[in-house]
């Protein structure tokens, strides 16, 4: 898993940390399934990522408290 962050030089990005999660939250309420757009606005992590992020932790974790 490589980061798009040019500054990174080819490193992997690592966990997420808590500012990136909020920074995913608050792009995907404006952008919707739109991965290349999130990923857009959360530096140093690719579409993919954002993606598998959303779907198997974040958006699962919401459905298993509902």
């Amino acid at each position: 898993v490589k980061t798009l962050d040019p500054a990174n030089h080819g490193n992997k990005a690592g966990r997420w940390k808590p500012k990136e999660e909020a920074k995913l939250r608050i792009e995907v309420k404006k952008r919707g399934n739109d991965w290349v757009a999130v990923a857009a606005m959360v530096p140093g992590r690719t579409n993919k990522q954002c993606r598998d992020r959303w779907t198997n932790t974040l958006e699962a974790s919401k459905k298993r408290v509902e």
